[in-house]
């Protein structure tokens, strides 16, 4: 039987020391992997301390997904749920893996192999999602989480609009900020909401905030209200054209 330290640390740069490959199949370009939990003993409830026993085996099928050496990874795990022998404690839970990630069946593989991905400026946000069988939302949550992109110094001349990435309630619109006359991105934050934004804008120096002359946007008020909290030397253009190249700008800058 081969330990997990041998073989899906290789495959999934992970360790987890309490789990066995019990099974292996190559068949063309595609890795069947099986890993079983290992049965555990003398583990107690963290409620009432009393011991937990096993209500049989559970199976799960993480999405398959595409390894460095260009196979496709069909992994199965098998694991336990377990019940606390005290009648009156309702306590119960299920043995996890440490290269899934939680209340998923994505591997911790994946978020890895997705930004390397989007270094392709060839490839398109859904090109990768399709690849990696997740959805766009998440190829963007995982952009935004794990990239971080320097902020470029505010010009004179400035576009802000939003974008609707939908990564949480919270940021459902993320807000795009560009130079108007080149249609460079200057940088991107991650909500349009007030909580966000003024953390954001406030944290820019002062001086720097004073050299914006003009603010091309749309109507939405918290945007025209920018020069009152933010921008006290600038002045408000709203302009169609603005957004149009505002959003073009950005799915060039993004995933193009």
């Amino acid at each position: 039987m081969l330990t997990i330290d041998n073989y899906i640390a290789q495959l999934l740069d992970v360790i987890d020391e309490d789990s066995s490959v019990t099974d292996i199949k190559v068949e063309d370009n595609v890795k069947s992997v099986t890993i079983t939990k290992n049965l555990k003993h003398d583990l107690v409830c963290p409620i009432c301390g009393s011991k937990l026993y096993s209500k049989g085996r559970f199976t799960k099928h993480p999405k398959n997904q595409i390894l460095q050496d260009g196979y496709t990874l069909k992994l199965t795990v098998i694991g336990r749920r377990w019940i606390c022998s005290n009648n009156e404690c309702s306590y119960s839970c299920y043995d996890s893996f440490n290269f899934v990630e939680p209340h998923k069946q994505i591997t911790k593989i994946i978020p890895i192999r997705i930004i390397m991905e989007l270094k392709d400026i060839n490839l398109s946000c859904t090109q990768v999602a399709q690849r990696f069988h997740v959805s766009d939302s998440y190829v963007h949550q995982i952009f935004m989480k794990y990239v971080r992109l320097k902020r470029k110094p505010l010009t004179e001349y400035i576009c802000i609009d939003e974008v609707y990435l939908n990564t949480s309630n919270d940021c459902k619109y993320a807000l795009v900020i560009m130079d108007f006359l080149t249609g460079d991105v200057l940088d991107i934050v991650q909500s349009r909401i007030q909580s966000y934004t003024e953390r954001y804008f406030l944290s820019i120096p002062r001086e720097e905030r004073k050299r914006v002359k003009y603010i091309c946007c749309d109507m939405y008020d918290p945007y025209i209200n920018y020069t009152t909290r933010y921008f006290s030397n600038a002045i408000v253009i709203t302009d169609s054209l603005c957004k149009v190249l505002h959003k073009l700008s950005y799915v060039n800058y993004l995933f193009m």
